[in-house]
């Protein structure tokens, strides 16, 4: 269940997020994330209850243009996995 740790916390489980430093940690390990990806990250857990679509995804973390391949969340999801 997510949780509002602060203002600034998100968790979920054992991996909590914070927002005004752009941390991540796993239990008690500190996750080396680009910003990128904690962006991505971030999005996900504030709409975990929510059918997130690539669209969707794009539009709000990437700020869709044409220039960025639909595939990209696609990528940065395996990154986030590979965590």
């Amino acid at each position: 269940m997510l949780k509002n740790l602060r203002d600034s916390e998100l968790k979920e489980g054992d991996l909590v997020l914070n927002t005004k430093t752009s941390m991540a940690i796993r239990g008690k390990k500190k996750i080396h994330l680009t910003p990128q990806e904690f962006r991505l990250l971030e999005f996900m857990m504030r709409n975990k209850n929510n059918v997130l679509n690539r669209k969707l995804i794009l539009n709000k973390v990437w700020l869709f243009s044409s220039e960025v391949d639909t595939r990209v969340v696609d990528v940065y999801i395996g990154y986030l996995k590979k965590n």
